[in-house]
């Protein structure tokens, strides 16, 4: 947490651990630095072509929540059967055969694959046009970039057991919880792609707020032909707590969507009815009309 502070253009990608399936609850085996404030925590899902397919949390995924309730993990990616390198060979050949493995340690290299892309984005001005120099360059922060990885998270269907079909029942999965945090990272529901898929983005970088301070943004929702979500995500990176803190967030940053017109209503992030008080990252999604303002 204290590097990240002094090096915010940084973000901490950890794997969650796979201790999920090692003891009598697959809660509360998530261990540091995983369980930081300021990591961003990568759970496994299964990959495409194996068992049930992409979706699924893996049951070996180490999951929270932290000492003090956070949500743990923060984002999924595949995990179970990727291609990685043969690097425990002693052959010495130019070309190493590689090997499928499973773990989290699988799945945290895709995020930060995908934060690569994300940070990419910005810098050749991607942004919010599509394409790439159609907009201004943005050097992003860790923050922007472990948000809008988290803004388009996609819910997954269950917890599958290895990499068979083998679904456990006695785990379900529900948004935000402690299997799938934000759920399974997608880059096409996470930036806009001329081309490739259809919805807009509008984000503010490093935004400094006061104690007592507030921003407000005005959205008109206009998708005729559309299908999308209205999705809005913050995080930020938060001061160290005290040792042994039961509640260790120090600054609370709240999201809150208000809808209103042409009715009234309330979303509050992370499927809360009301604030969250304990996580750096909050995101509200909601189903949206032609004509609804926010």
């Amino acid at each position: 947490d204290h590097l990240l502070l002094d090096y915010p253009d940084v973000l901490y990608i950890s794997s969650s651990g796979n201790t999920g399936n090692k003891f009598s609850s697959p809660f509360n085996t998530v261990g540091a630095p995983a369980s930081c404030k300021n990591v961003f925590a990568v759970g496994a899902t299964n990959s495409a072509g194996f068992g049930s397919g992409l979706g699924y949390v893996v049951d070996f995924t180490s999951r929270g929540p932290s000492a003090d309730g956070r949500m743990k993990p923060d984002i999924l990616a595949p995990g179970y059967a990727l291609d990685s390198a043969l690097s425990f060979s002693t052959n010495c050949k130019a070309e190493e055969d590689s090997y499928l493995k499973a773990g989290t340690s699988m799945a945290a290299p895709v995020i930060a694959g995908v934060g690569a892309l994300v940070r990419e984005y910005y810098q050749e001005g991607w942004y919010p046009c599509g394409s790439r120099y159609c907009g201004a360059t943005l050097d992003p922060s860790g923050s922007l970039v472990k948000a809008t990885i988290a803004n388009g998270g996609q819910y997954t269907k269950g917890v599958q057991q290895g990499g068979t079909e083998n679904i456990i029942k006695t785990q379900p999965v529900r948004p935000y919880d402690n299997n799938q945090g934000m759920g399974e990272t997608n880059l096409l529901t996470t930036l806009p792609l001329t081309n490739e898929n259809d919805f807009n983005m509008f984000v503010e970088n490093d935004v400094k707020l006061t104690y007592g301070e507030s921003k407000a943004y005005v959205l008109n929702i206009n998708k005729a032909g559309c299908s999308s979500d209205l999705s809005a995500t913050i995080a930020w990176y938060d001061q160290v707590g005290s040792n042994g803190c039961q509640r260790c967030l120090v600054n609370d940053i709240d999201l809150l969507v208000e809808k209103i017109s042409p009715d009234a209503a309330k979303y509050y992030p992370n499927g809360k009815g009301s604030r969250d008080g304990m996580n750096t990252i909050e995101r509200v999604r909601i189903n949206t009309s032609p004509g609804d303002k926010y």
